[in-house]
């Protein structure tokens, strides 16, 4: 006991670079690796007034539920895409609105990333995913899948909502939460998949947050969509809600 009172100091400072070698290696072994991707797309809204042909409109002017998307809840401000929820009067009275959209590059495999500031709101959610029009009432994930990389889902815990989805009519899928340490609403992250043939591997400001084998990958091409999805129901009072999703930048990226 007295050697080990003698030589505290010495031990604390070996167990030290220890805990911090542990973390170097975990922090670095599990960080993007860049060098097997070729950038395909990007769109940082960068000196725009408009939204930029690698998008469109996503079930415009549609009924969600007990909301509207409608293209006067987009704007491009300050180099910043901003998606808006709001209770106001649109083409419907006075309603909610809100709108959705996905990328006109659609592929098969590679890293899809979106850097993005998430609304503290989980009673109607700011999503990032993946998807295509199979997925709707698909059975088969090899056809198609819901891929949420990124959703205010979990707010105000710092657990990264994300998942795949598939056979959506039926409630087909699996729903990740990891912990991550970070504050993932109210600031900006980067929220990342790299899709393979054999895994789907979700990243947060190019760390590495979980891998899922468990479920086929698609072998289809999908899209980027950004949107806010409304419920099916709602108790809380929507009267003079708004909330903005803010989207700083997307990347899409094949494998070289």
């Amino acid at each position: 006991m007295q050697q080990i009172i003698k030589y505290k100091n010495y031990i604390i400072i070996v167990l030290l670079v220890i805990s911090l070698s542990v973390l170097g290696m975990f922090y670095f072994g599990n960080r993007l690796d860049r060098s097997k991707l070729t950038l395909v797309l990007h769109d940082g809204f960068d000196n725009a007034e408009s939204l930029s042909t690698n998008w469109s409109s996503y079930e415009k002017e549609s009924f969600r539920y007990i909301g509207y998307y409608s293209d006067s809840q987009l704007k491009v401000e300050d180099g910043k895409l901003i998606i808006t929820l709001e209770d106001v009067a649109g083409f419907q009275g006075q309603y909610l609105y809100s709108a959705a959209l996905e990328s006109n590059l659609s592929q098969t495999y590679g890293y899809f990333e979106v850097k993005a500031t998430l609304p503290s709101i989980n009673d109607f959610y700011a999503t990032i995913a993946l998807s295509n029009d199979n997925v709707k009432d698909g059975t088969d994930p090899a056809e198609g899948a819901k891929v949420v990389f990124g959703s205010s889902r979990n707010n105000p815990y710092p657990f990264l909502d994300s998942g795949i989805y598939y056979d959506l009519e039926n409630g087909g899928g699996v729903q990740q939460n990891p912990f991550v340490l970070a504050f993932l609403y109210g600031q900006s992250h980067t929220f990342g998949v790299l899709w393979t043939e054999d895994s789907y591997t979700f990243y947060l400001d190019d760390n590495k947050v979980y891998e899922s084998k468990d479920i086929l990958t698609s072998t289809q091409a999908m899209k980027i969509v950004l949107s806010f999805e409304f419920p099916f129901y709602t108790e809380k009072d929507t009267t003079g809600i708004h909330y903005e999703f803010k989207i700083d930048e997307v990347n899409i990226y094949q494998f070289k």
